[in-house]
């Protein structure tokens, strides 16, 4: 599924509604746009006025935000964008058949500014919200005071956030305490969740002193708190996260961890080669090999044959080979990486670009080449190469490839892998598979 389509479908199909209620015109409120682009949505209505407690009159608008999703999504992405696209361009009465309608509403009051900054509590726990729907969690928030205005708003965390960031509203309530609070909120797809964790992460160094007192007070998903920190590069956080990685609390210590490996940042460049030397020969360190490589920390390229000798997917093993073959000035020929892609893209004898015969001629001249080593390896991946299609060809080629080194040394990598490797059960089987294959083949 394209990037695009998703932005499409996460920020919605928005509709103007065509139903109006008397009132003053909202156009005289020169933020009205930027309030439509907050909030994705568009108004209802116009308008209107309301009396609050303190002879207080308030000015209020709704806004509505239309979101279409497929009843029933297959599972192949292109898919799924084509007959989004097709129930889209339907009448209304006939995209009802194949898809949900759901509409969600906001509500904004402006108020005049009053003297007293005490009198926005009371207000904020006596303005009557809208009761049209709303398919995730709302609350009412006095988000500040700007443009003549003190604004409050009914709507969903991230958006009042992003309202008040907007407007540059000043005084208003705190946003982050609002995201700590927001993090513990299940609805729909964990939206408010996830976005809250947004939120804390791209504020930054203001959020430390916020998530220091939600571990203290041993927060349920503080683990998710220090992780999702790894949003902001700012160097304060970047230190704070590399001491909270000998926290004793293992969940806070665990989530920097995740967070210095999610988005690397040169600081922790000991941490990754620590990490590495812990975890080779015993669980998937990829992740760590590419930072290691990413970031040239010295001295990582001593633990590569670690990994080499005792790998837990073919995957890793195929990364240390190559990050190995670098260190050595002796990298993986191009000619042999590209016919492998040659494979992979002709192989899928499913697919619209399925050609046997370019297939064949790029495995002869994987073949001919006396980079047995690189080979072995190159045939190692293509045998166990999955794909949503039909792979045969692709595995076909790597046995192959495997069978006909000399010496039996496509089928001593294989056995080599067979015993080794244990992290993923599908591959597993798939490589004793192999290795059948090749033993019944050395024995004809």
């Amino acid at each position: 599924m394209s990037k695009a389509f998703l932005a499409l479908i996460i920020v919605c199909c928005i509709e103007a509604s065509t139903a109006f209620c008397d009132g003053p015109d909202a156009s005289q409120i020169p933020q009205l746009e930027t309030l439509r682009e907050a909030l994705r949505a568009e108004l209802v209505g116009q308008m209107s006025h309301v009396e609050l407690p303190g002879n207080i009159t308030a000015k209020t608008i709704v806004f509505r935000e239309t979101r279409w999703e497929l009843k029933t999504v297959p599972q192949s992405g292109e898919l799924t964008e084509k007959w989004y696209k097709d129930a889209m361009a339907l009448p209304e009465e006939k995209r009802l058949e194949k898809m949900n309608k759901v509409e969600n509403h906001a509500q904004v009051w402006l108020v005049p500014i009053q003297k007293d900054a005490a009198t926005y509590t009371p207000l904020e726990e006596s303005i009557p919200p809208n009761k049209q729907p709303h398919e995730l969690y709302r609350e009412m928030a006095f988000i500040g005071e700007g443009h003549e205005y003190a604004w409050f708003a009914y709507t969903t965390i991230w958006q009042w956030v992003h309202l008040q960031k907007s407007l540059d509203l000043k005084n208003g309530a705190d946003h982050i305490a609002a995201a700590i609070r927001g993090v513990t909120i299940e609805d729909y797809r964990s939206w408010t969740r996830s976005a809250c964790l947004g939120i804390l992460g791209r504020a930054g160094p203001d959020a430390i002193p916020y998530i220091e007192k939600a571990i203290e007070d041993g927060h349920p998903v503080r683990h998710n708190l220090v992780r999702y920190m790894s949003y902001s590069e700012d160097p304060k956080v970047t230190e704070w996260l590399i001491r909270q990685t000998d926290s004793e609390d293992e969940r806070v210590s665990s989530g920097a961890r995740a967070a210095l490996r999610e988005r690397p940042r040169k600081e922790a460049a000991p941490l990754y080669k620590l990490w590495l030397s812990q975890g080779a020969g015993k669980e998937n360190v990829i992740r760590l090999m590419v930072i290691c490589q990413k970031l040239k920390v010295p001295g990582f390229e001593d633990i590569l044959p670690l990994v080499l000798k005792s790998p837990t997917d073919v995957y890793e093993y195929r990364f240390a080979f190559e990050f190995q073959r670098e260190f050595k000035g002796n990298p993986v020929p191009d000619v042999l990486l590209e016919n492998e892609m040659t494979i992979r893209k002709f192989g899928n004898a499913s697919g619209k670009d399925y050609d046997q015969d370019k297939v064949d001629a790029a495995v002869e001249r994987i073949l001919a080449s006396d980079d047995l080593d690189a080979v072995a390896a190159i045939g190692a991946s293509l045998a166990i190469y999955i794909t949503k299609g039909d792979s045969r060809p692709i595995n076909d080629a790597g046995i192959r490839i495997l069978r006909e080194l000399p010496d039996g040394k496509g089928a001593d990598l294989i056995s080599h892998l067979v015993r080794s490797c244990r992290g993923l059960d599908f591959q597993k089987e798939r490589l004793i598979q192999v290795e059948e294959i090749l033993t019944h083949h050395g024995q004809q």
